[in-house]
């Protein structure tokens, strides 16, 4: 069974386990209003839930 991991990270900069090791990114909405603002949380969200819908409705 094959499986894809889609994600906006980089994977170089994860550890062996899987952790993202970037502290300078933001990578959850409990970081919204210290690492992001509303805004571009908003935005990010908007660009990258749709596509990844799409496709996740392609291959069901």
């Amino acid at each position: 069974m094959n499986s894809w991991r889609i994600t906006k990270y980089d994977p170089v900069k994860r550890d062996a386990d899987g952790s993202y090791l970037d502290l300078e990114e933001w990578t959850c909405f409990s970081e919204v209003g210290t690492k992001v603002s509303i805004e571009e949380y908003q935005i990010t969200e908007e660009s990258t839930s749709m596509p990844s819908l799409h496709l996740w409705l392609k291959w069901v």
